[in-house]
């Protein structure tokens, strides 16, 4: 009998299977990932709510991408993700989102009034690698983050 962690790991590994397929189809290939080693170290939204976010798959995700993209020769970088999300991909000035997918940049001056949110942040996220932001993490003091979990489940990449 199937339990919904089963179709979770389905969606994970089919979703990870075609990050990586597209990646390959890209010349030089770079996946860049945001760095959530401590991302649950400061959460606190209540009991029930604390409990629901750490149930998120950051390190089960991680771990799939870097281990596929190893196998097929793709470099896996990370970048600080620290108001990725918030800044405007074009000009810097930090932006809010009116709706959930929207993001708004209040630069009269800057060509981009409104941008889709999540490919705004990801611009940013790329914009750090292109610029030299880029790190690895390694794994030293034991803690249950959410790159340190990754690199214990999935197969070394080193």
């Amino acid at each position: 009998m199937r339990t919904i962690l089963d179709e979770i790991d389905d969606v994970f590994h089919r979703v990870t299977r075609e990050v990586v397929e597209y990646a390959e189809f890209v010349e030089n290939p770079v996946l860049v990932l945001e760095d959530l080693t401590y991302i649950r170290e400061p959460m606190d939204y209540g009991e029930f709510m604390n409990r629901r976010l750490h149930g998120w798959g950051f390190a089960k995700l991680h771990a799939q991408i870097r281990y596929k993209a190893v196998e097929k020769g793709i470099p896996v970088e990370t970048v600080n993700p620290r108001n990725a999300s918030k800044g405007c991909h074009a000009c810097g000035e930090v932006g809010y989102r009116p709706r959930q997918a929207t993001f708004n940049c209040p630069n009269d001056a800057c060509w981009m009034s409104e941008y889709q949110a999540d490919v705004n942040g990801a611009i940013n996220i790329a914009d750090r690698y292109l610029n030299g932001e880029s790190h690895s993490r390694e794994h030293t003091d034991g803690d249950d983050s959410a790159e340190d979990w990754g690199r214990l489940a999935a197969p070394q990449d080193t």
